[in-house]
């Protein structure tokens, strides 16, 4: 049985499991694959000043599936069984949805909603259940499999694309000075002395547009931060009943995590407006 952390999976996916056909065949060589929530590397949590606006639905959304009951080993036993049935399908995508709003939130990105996620995510669990086979080894462990692949190539391309409009425009305006340049030394002008100073700091521009072009290209999925902190997220999962066998009140959260009293709620409602938060760039220059 292959064990790997997230992180080391994530990177995987980035580097050999891009393709459908490649990601089937790693899971038949490595069947009972088990992935390890653990991270080497802290990802750093996003500060303000993206540019967002709120979106109401995702509350609706997560109260809604916060009443859905995950299936247990005997149940998705049977479905898988019956799986050529719509009925069945429908039943192991709506007990799996929970795992995917849950997951979703460790995904949840700068310039990333949290809605798109869940509809990449529900789109990729309506296919994979249509391709399990039990080859793949266990069915839970699968789905994982497949949500974090989902999710981390929707972020890597997310990112190439804005990638390419910074380099893009950088790189537009990196000609742009070169043809400067070419005409003034073509042209001889006498300057006073505010005028050289002018011109000593614009000549400092190229440097610094090749400083951002290298940032543009060093910039990768793993330096892009959070929209929420580690705390958030349990508190978010706690309180919709992702993880354990109820969902629990903000005053029951403080005991189970040791917060101070009143701390729950103050949490609860940022990790909230912030996981309904649309819009925005995955990275600034």
């Amino acid at each position: 049985m292959l064990k790997l952390t997230i992180e080391e999976f994530e990177r995987k996916v980035i580097e050999d499991l891009r393709g459908e056909k490649e990601f089937l065949e790693f899971l038949k060589e490595n069947k009972g694959l088990e992935l390890i929530e653990k991270r080497e590397v802290k990802i750093p949590v996003e500060k303000n000043g993206n540019n967002y606006f709120l979106e109401d639905m995702v509350p609706e959304f997560l109260e809604e599936i916060s009443h859905y009951i995950p299936v247990n080993k005997d149940q998705e036993k049977e479905l898988l069984g019956n799986i050529d049935e719509e009925e069945s399908r429908d039943a192991l995508l709506k007990g799996y949805l929970r795992e995917i709003g849950a997951l979703s939130f460790s995904y949840l990105k700068a310039g990333i909603d949290y809605m798109d996620l869940i509809q990449e995510g529900t789109i990729a669990m309506i296919e994979g259940v249509e391709e399990y086979r039990e080859s793949y080894g266990d069915f839970k462990e699968y789905i994982k499999a497949i949500l974090v692949r989902e999710y981390i190539l929707y972020i890597y391309e997310k990112l190439e694309e804005e990638k390419y409009e910074y380099l893009s425009y950088l790189n537009h305006k990196k000609h742009e000075n070169e043809h400067v340049e070419e005409i003034e030394e073509i042209e001889e002008v006498d300057l006073d002395e505010n005028e050289e100073e002018i011109k000593k700091e614009e000549k400092l521009e190229p440097k610094k547009i090749e400083e951002k072009i290298k940032e543009v290209e060093n910039m990768n999925i793993f330096k892009i931060p959070n929209k929420l902190t580690e705390e958030e997220i349990d508190v978010l999962k706690l309180y919709y009943g992702f993880i354990g066998d109820k969902r629990e009140s903000v005053f029951e959260i403080e005991n189970d995590l040791g917060m101070e009293n009143g701390a729950g709620e103050e949490i609860f409602l940022r990790a909230l407006n912030r996981v309904s938060t649309v819009g925005g760039r995955v990275f600034k220059i």
